[in-house]
């Protein structure tokens, strides 16, 4: 709370005139953050343009929005578990929304073909690539974040092989 208190030039105290705890702090940062993905998300599969540059697109927002806030996205996964039960369904709602819109996204992709697994079962390995990403991913290497994107998007698309 000192931490933050001196990022926002504000006092400890003045922290806990608007956050009753370091909780409801965290809650109010991961509640936003993930709010922020949903919204970026809905843009994007609701525009009128192919699904597979939808998927790109998808990609390069949580990649470009990850790269901003690493803090939030580090803290995600870790602090989420320290909410209270009440505050961690909202948090969960949030990722279930953005499942559900990953998940549509895909299955339109696809839309006469039987998967062999449901589009979520493919959402959730999205995420796992993306959500890794930040642990190795470097902007100044050798790949820029919109080709990572293609890339993605390219291995969800084709497979490995392409």
């Amino acid at each position: 709370m000192i931490d933050i208190g001196e990022a926002c030039k504000a006092s400890k105290s003045r922290l806990y005139h608007y956050f009753p705890s370091k909780e409801a702090v965290l809650f109010e940062v991961l509640k936003r953050h993930v709010e922020f993905l949903v919204e970026k998300a809905r843009e994007v599969v609701s525009k009128e343009q192919p699904a597979d540059l939808k998927l790109i697109d998808f990609i390069d927002v949580h990649l470009q929005y990850y790269r901003e806030n690493e803090y939030a996205q580090s803290v995600i996964w870790p602090g989420s578990s320290l909410l209270p039960p009440k505050e961690l369904k909202v948090i969960k709602a949030l990722e279930r929304e953005l499942l559900r819109l990953l998940s549509s996204l895909l299955a339109e992709l696809r839309p006469r073909s039987k998967p062999s697994q449901p589009a979520v079962v493919d959402a959730l390995l999205v995420y796992g690539m993306l959500n890794w990403t930040l642990t190795w991913y470097q902007a100044q290497g050798p790949v820029n974040r919109q080709q990572l994107a293609r890339r993605i998007a390219d291995i969800c698309l084709r497979g490995v092989v392409a």
